[in-house]
């Protein structure tokens, strides 16, 4: 199975049948979007793809979707060597992926919270940062 196709079928990673009806079906509606809005993200066409997935909704939940699209799409061009080809788009799409991921986590209530926001965002970022080392990663 192709990344691309584990992609369509998950939702780029994300849960798309938690037992939350109104969950599920936002998240289907994100995924489709951001499906949809794909080839212009591979094309660089990143305010466009952006402005597909939040037609859809403008909450954390699009957030997160980015994030995954980002991020699925910067793991696939970091493994067809567009880090080297491409070295400006592969920065870009890190940029985004990072951008998404870290806006998704809520303002926190508790110490308790913002610890573990805190603990979150430092994975979200040392994760994209890896794969922008191949070679360390096995990409």
């Amino acid at each position: 199975m192709t990344a691309e196709r584990a992609a369509q079928d998950d939702g780029f990673g994300l849960n798309l049948h938690t037992g939350d009806p109104q969950l599920d079906s936002l998240r289907q509606r994100l995924a489709a979007a951001a499906r949809a809005a794909l080839p212009e993200v591979r094309e660089g066409y990143f305010a466009a793809a952006d402005a597909a997935v939040l037609a859809v909704d403008r909450e954390i939940q699009s957030a997160v979707l980015l994030g995954a699209l980002y991020t699925t799409a910067l793991r696939e061009a970091v493994s067809r060597g567009e880090l080297k080809t491409r070295p400006d788009y592969v920065t870009a799409l890190h940029a985004h992926a990072l951008r998404w991921r870290l806006s998704a986590y809520p303002d926190p209530h508790t110490a308790f919270e913002a610890e573990e926001y805190e603990a979150g965002r430092k994975a979200d970022r040392a994760e994209l940062d890896s794969l922008l080392t191949p070679e360390e990663t096995g990409l």
